[in-house]
This record gives structure tokens, C-alpha cells and sequence, in this order.
């Protein structure tokens, strides 16, 4: 029974003391193909806090929407659980599902059973 290999990227969020930071990585790569965070001064001079939680959707919107232009519609995310139920993790997660981005591992394929 072998497995198809699938290129599915990685969607990496992060909370420092400061700011919001989101990537994106791809398969094989160490280098970020897409970045998003609260440093960069067009999103941070429209918010009011660069950690809060409208920083966590703000972040997630912008990134979508990068991603969507990059043709990437499909990432996994896999939050540390102690940190998932958070408000701020949920608005990033619900503001790139609003944005049309799928955050899941598509279903694998078994070719040859």
C-alpha cells in the first residue's frame, strides 16, 4: 500500500510580548513563503494594540488574503492545545476561514490497495 505525497503547507502563529506574527511554510522549506505580523506599520498604525485580539483577526485577515493571491487555499494548523481555546487564537483561526482559506490536512489517498 503506498501513499501519494501531497504538498500541503504550514501555517505557523505566534504571540511574543509585543506583537502577532503568522507564516506560512511550505513542505520542504525552513524559509517562510508568506509572512504577516503587527511590525509591519501599515497594520500596526491601524490598531490600537499590536497583541490584542482584534491584532490576532487583523493579522488573520491580511494573511488570508495574501495567501489568496498566492493560490494557497489549503494549510494545516496545529495549535499548542493550552493556547487553542484562547480568544485570540480563535479570532486569527476564524478570520482565515472567513478570508477562504481551509485549515486542514486534505483526506489522503491510498493508491494500489
Amino acid at each position: 500500500m503506498s501513499k501519494m505525497a501531497l504538498d500541503v503547507s504550514r501555517l505557523v502563529f505566534s504571540r511574543t510580548q509585543h506583537h502577532v506574527t503568522a507564516q506560512v511554510f511550505s513542505c520542504s522549506s525552513t524559509v517562510p513563503v508568506l509572512t504577516c505580523s503587527t511590525t509591519e506599520w501599515a497594520l500596526k498604525k491601524e490598531l490600537a494594540s499590536t497583541r490584542c485580539v482584534a491584532a490576532c483577526q487583523a493579522v488573520g485577515d491580511v494573511l488570508a488574503q495574501r495567501c489568496q493571491q498566492a493560490g494557497i487555499t489549503r494549510m494545516v494548523y496545529r495549535a499548542i492545545p493550552w493556547t487553542y481555546r484562547s480568544d485570540a487564537v480563535q479570532a486569527f483561526r476564524a478570520a482565515m476561514k472567513d478570508g477562504g482559506i481551509t485549515l486542514s490536512e486534505p483526506r489522503r489517498k491510498y493508491i494500489g490497495t
